[in-house]
This record gives structure tokens, C-alpha cells and sequence, in this order.
């Protein structure tokens, strides 16, 4: 299986895909984004959960909003904790 997470100021929304990338389900939940701890929570959480609906360990791909500082460090301006 396939995960793909969007990762966003105001939720965390995970998809299932099968290897033909046909959307198999998907869950939604607000993205803790004043705490790091709830955050890796949050995301591990419902990769364990994906896991545990299908059977299986799924790939997991993120999209995350964010921009590179000029040390070269990504930024995200709507997610606090990170």
C-alpha cells in the first residue's frame, strides 16, 4: 500500500492508494501545530493506523508546506512546532 500525507496549518489528511493508485480510503484529523511531540503523534498515529486497516506496511510519502531559510533549513510558516 501507498500513504500519501497532506500536511496543513489546520489538518493531517492521510490516503490509501494500492499499487495501482486507486484510492482505497482515507482519514482526516486537525494537525497539532503548537506541540512536536503531538505532531509526530498525530502522523505516526495514523500511519499505524493505515497499517492496521490494511493489513500491511504502506510506503509513505508527505507534502508539506515550507520554504528554505538562508541556512539552508525548511520553514513552515503555518505548523509553529516545526
Amino acid at each position: 500500500m501507498i500513504y500519501g500525507l497532506d500536511i496543513g496549518g489546520t489538518k493531517i489528511e492521510l490516503a490509501i492508494f494500492d499499487r495501482q493508485l486507486q484510492l482505497q480510503d482515507c482519514q482526516r484529523r486537525p494537525t497539532p501545530t503548537q506541540n512536536y511531540p503531538q505532531f509526530l503523534d498525530a502522523v505516526a498515529g495514523m500511519v499505524q493506523e493505515a497499517d492496521q486497516k490494511t493489513g500491511a506496511r504502506g510506503s509513505v510519502g508527505i507534502g508539506l508546506c515550507g520554504l528554505l531559510d538562508g541556512q539552508g533549513r525548511a520553514v513552515a510558516a503555518n505548523l509553529a512546532c516545526l
